[in-house]
């Protein structure tokens, strides 16, 4: 894990971090965070560490231009592990499904999106070999959740820390995040553009039971107005209007409770959407499929 970590600082050219220690704090006034770095990386850096980039400017500014990320993270550390598709044998696609043995963000129902995905590639007139499994990361050791993402070419994550593990993917792979309903908060499509992976989201169904089992049991003063929110907002998306989400990872507009609640959800999406996803950014590209209609 410190190796890990080590690989990561000697690329921060221009910077300077604090010591790896268990209870270092960074200066405030020179502390530059960067978005979700502690989350992005702690299932590969060892938790009991915390690193703090500090920044000689006054401030940074986030975003794909940027060059803070692309010196951290110059490209997958398995780009060399790529496995390019040859034309004269059948296309090979390796599918993976991250889900969660933990309460909350479990992936539902990975074998029906299974077989939706290979309902799709039949559709082709030459279909690929698409072989899935599902993974959980859940008391994986370091060195095993980088194996068990050996060789994948499509991953579908459940939001969360367990996408630093897109590192480990090879450049022509692709990531697609699913985010629970009304908490979508925009970090690891940054790190999956400056790895060179492709990447897509989907949002979730509302999972009504969690969310306000969990509201109910935080009694904090002003759940009930939440729930009245949240309820109008899921009658709304249920009616038809996609854009009615509510946007429970602004800290502008909900609470630590609340914002704890909605990314505890169970994540449900359409089976067919999600093949089609999986099939347009993921199968096509790797296997050289020209026609989105089904045509090889």
């Amino acid at each position: 894990s410190q190796s890990f970590a080590a690989m990561i600082m000697q690329h921060w050219g221009g910077y300077s971090t604090l010591p790896m220690t268990r209870h270092t704090q960074p200066n405030a006034r020179d502390r530059a965070r960067v978005i979700s770095l502690k989350s992005t990386f702690r299932s590969l850096v060892h938790t009991r560490y915390t690193v703090y980039p500090i920044l000689a400017r006054d401030s940074v500014q986030l975003s794909p231009q940027n060059p803070f990320l692309k010196l951290a993270l110059p490209q997958s550390p398995c780009a060399a592990n790529a496995h390019p598709h040859h034309p004269t044998q059948q296309c090979q696609v390796r599918v993976a499904f991250v889900s969660r043995k933990t309460k909350g963000r479990q992936l539902l129902d990975t074998d029906q999106l299974a077989q939706a995905l290979q309902a799709r590639v039949q559709l082709l007139a030459s279909a690929p070999s698409i072989s899935t499994t599902t993974l959980f990361f859940d008391n994986a050791s370091f060195e095993e959740q980088r194996e068990m993402l050996r060789g994948v070419d499509v991953v579908v994550f459940s939001h969360g820390a367990a996408m630093a593990n897109m590192v480990w993917l090879a450049q022509n792979s692709s990531v697609i995040e699913v985010y629970p309903y009304g908490y979508s908060p925009r970090m690891y499509d940054m790190v999956a553009f400056i790895l060179g992976l492709r990447y897509g989201s989907l949002l979730a169904q509302p999972d009504d039971a969690t969310f306000r089992t969990c509201m109910q049991d935080k009694h904090r003063p002003g759940s009930q107005r939440v729930l009245d929110d949240w309820d109008h907002f899921c009658a709304e998306y249920a009616a038809g209007n996609s854009s009615a989400v509510p946007q429970f990872h602004d800290m502008t507009v909900a609470d630590i409770h609340t914002r704890t609640c909605a990314r505890a959800q169970n994540l449900k999406v359409s089976p067919t959407q999600l093949a089609e996803m999986v099939y347009q950014i993921g199968v096509r590209p790797v296997c050289g499929l020209e026609s989105p209609g089904g045509q090889v």
